[in-house]
């Protein structure tokens, strides 16, 4: 079995091939706009997982879902495979993400049997003088 360890929401995701270092640029804890309708283009969520132990399965299933105020905008299926390490990253691209109205902005992670493992949030405010 494997949890989530982290999330985080950013502009961009860059992964070192080399190295392996992760360079998140432009992090998103709370977007603050003028106008609505708008856009929040492009941005990543990178996801760290752990497994309990390199023994067992290393290949899993996971859903994420994009919601804004609890108004479904999107879902992904995506398969992860920890190979023989017990962590494992995975980067979720998004060309764009429609912003019609203020509120909360929720990433959800699911198990491939449904079971809710993590959720982020990311606040829609509006600009104040």
């Amino acid at each position: 079995m494997f949890i989530v360890k982290k999330t985080l929401f950013a502009q961009s995701i860059i992964i070192d091939k080399k190295s392996n270092l992760v360079t998140a640029c432009n992090i998103i804890e709370e977007f603050i706009t003028p106008v609505i309708p708008t856009h929040l283009a492009p941005t990543n969520l990178l996801i760290y997982f752990e497994r309990d132990s390199i023994i067992g399965d290393s290949k899993f299933n996971v859903k994420v879902t994009t919601s804004l105020n609890d108004k479904l905008l999107g879902e992904t299926n995506t398969p992860i495979d920890f190979q023989t390490r017990k962590k494992h990253r995975l980067v979720v691209g998004y060309n764009t993400i429609p912003i019609n109205e203020l509120g909360v902005l929720k990433f959800k992670i699911f198990n491939e049997k449904g079971k809710l493992l993590h959720t982020h949030e990311c606040s829609i405010s509006p600009t104040t003088i």
